[in-house]
């Protein structure tokens, strides 16, 4: 088995042990990452993004039944303060670092 990387003394990798520890003893620490995900690899992006737009482009149409400009606006606020909040709660929630320990 080959290892690549920076090695230390006698070619061993950084941070190599070599002391006579049972195989029973390993652990493997695994690093999870949180259920929040990035904000444009979420539906609730895309939805919003299609929402407002949609909303923004039936207010400036000329016909009588439209928005006004100032309520299309004032709709298109109100979506995006609903979507940060939207996101901020999920980020929230999964702030806490997931560290699991397995043995091998």
């Amino acid at each position: 088995m080959s290892v690549s990387g920076d090695t230390g003394v006698g070619g061993r990798p950084e941070g190599w042990r070599d002391d006579d520890r049972d195989d029973d003893d390993r652990e493997i620490t695994v690093y999870e990452r949180s259920e929040a995900r990035r904000s444009t690899g979420t539906s609730e992006f895309w939805i919003f993004i299609v929402v407002t737009a949609a909303l923004l482009f039936f207010t400036y149409q000329d016909s009588g039944d439209s928005l006004s400009r100032e309520e299309g606006w004032r709709y298109a606020a109100a979506i995006t303060i609903g979507y940060l909040l939207s996101r901020g709660l999920a980020k929230a929630g999964s702030s806490e670092p997931r560290v699991r320990h397995h043995h091998i």
